[in-house]
């Protein structure tokens, strides 16, 4: 009889972040009015409009700095992958 391996802190981490990037994931769509594409480039100053609080407005525990959510801040809104570790640090799961 095999018996399960356990999984290890990285990839309990590695799996927690791909969950967060998928919820994420499906706002920059919502915000793009269709699927978002990665490799299509990086969201609109008017999708960002929409993203960014709708991120803030899902995930904002009151553990995430206000910095987050503000415009020196925009770099990791550039693709959802970048903002979910980003507020993956700051306690915020998925």
């Amino acid at each position: 009889m095999t018996t399960k391996k356990r999984m290890t802190q990285k990839q309990r981490d590695a799996q927690s972040i791909a969950a967060l990037t998928k919820r994420i994931t499906d706002i920059y769509s919502g915000a793009g009015a269709g699927q978002w594409l990665a490799d299509e480039g990086w969201p609109t100053a008017e999708e960002l409009s929409y993203i960014v609080p709708a991120v803030k407005e899902t995930f904002d525990n009151g553990d995430v700095p206000e910095f987050v959510w503000g415009p020196r801040n925009l770099d990791k809104f550039e693709e959802p992958h970048k903002i979910a570790e980003q507020l993956y640090r700051h306690g915020v799961r998925a």
